[in-house]
């Protein structure tokens, strides 16, 4: 029973982090492409995903290898875990918490930094950042990109640590090389390995944010026996549906040629279609959007960063429903 105390707290952060120290980065590559996706959205330098312990920065994720970047931006970092808000810095030379740090000595310095907490087990225990050259104030897309990525990261680092996929920790090692990218196909995703291949359940999920349909692939991956594909636009979502006929629909809110709501109607004017369950996945959280939903004939509302949980059960009773039926 937690005693409140923060020894009691400090504790249960030391735990989540010795935890932790057994993740090795060549096996996480939802967390390599995560990373990858938030640097080149916001056009910064570099970024990674890392650990913020005692002696500094452990890296999880990171497009290059940089360790001295890495080790001076640890600074930063510290700064990020101790808010739930994050850190902006527009220019580090103008903030005096950093000077002296040797980002900002180098030629040419390192000025900009924009982090988010990743909180694993109610403790915020790493970051997502990016760090630039230039000084710049972020967007409101940008700063709300972060946000979602470090949720996403604190869903996929609690869901391997509730599978207890980890690694011996004399395994633990600082990034030293620059892991190959993955490709990603807008229109088709391979199935992932099945628990059950032979109850396997059509998919299709609508979505134009890459960070997000990672996140929904984890969730696949957990759930086994499931066949993906994945639809960025609504004109691609109706021509996979034409040649493959999904046996479950996932439609996100906001589309760029369309939205959620316009195209259920379209995709069941499909006759293999007409009865198909849909989702409706979504950052509009909100009490009356999931009414709406439910009024517009969707049998469940996934708000985002979805719980992985939930829509493994989700999925995992849909295809017991399909195989019995």
């Amino acid at each position: 029973m937690k005693t409140g105390s923060p020894l009691s707290e400090e504790e249960e952060r030391q735990q989540v982090l010795q935890a932790l120290r057994t993740f090795v980065v060549r096996y996480e590559p939802e967390l390599q492409e995560v990373v990858r996706l938030i640097v080149g959205g916001t056009d910064c330098a570099f970024g990674a995903i890392a650990v913020v312990e005692d002696a500094g920065l452990r890296i999880l994720a990171s497009p290059v290898p940089s360790l001295l970047e890495l080790a001076c931006g640890s600074a930063f970092c510290s700064w990020t875990v101790l808010d739930d808000g994050g850190l902006i810095v527009r220019d580090a030379r103008m903030d005096p918490r950093f000077d002296g740090n040797p980002l900002l000595t180098m030629e040419p310095p390192t000025v900009f930094y924009a982090g988010m907490p990743i909180t694993v087990k109610g403790h915020r225990v790493g970051t997502v950042f990016v760090i630039d050259r230039l000084p710049r104030t972020p967007t409101e897309m940008e700063v709300e990109a972060l946000r979602e990525t470090a949720a996403i990261c604190s869903e996929l680092l609690e869901t391997r640590l509730a599978e207890k996929r980890v690694q011996p920790e004399s395994a633990t090692q600082w990034l030293e090389t620059t892991p190959e990218p993955r490709e990603f196909s807008a229109r088709v995703r391979a199935p992932q390995a099945a628990l059950h291949p032979t109850t396997s359940l059509r998919v299709l999920y609508v979505e134009d944010n890459r960070i997000n349909v990672i996140l929904f692939e984890e969730a696949v991956r957990l759930c086994g026996g499931v066949e993906l594909r994945i639809a960025e636009s609504g004109a691609d979502a109706l021509a996979i549906a034409r040649e493959w006929q999904p046996e479950v629909l996932v439609l996100d809110a906001h589309l760029p040629d369309t939205d959620g709501y316009a195209l259920l109607p379209r995709l069941r004017a499909l006759p293999e279609l007409s009865d198909v369950p849909a989702y409706m996945c979504t950052a509009d959280a909100a009490e009356h959007e999931e009414r709406r939903a439910v009024a517009a004939g969707f049998a469940g509302y996934w708000s985002k960063p979805i719980d992985i949980g939930r829509v493994t059960d989700a999925l995992n009773d849909l295809r017991q429903q399909t195989t019995s039926g």
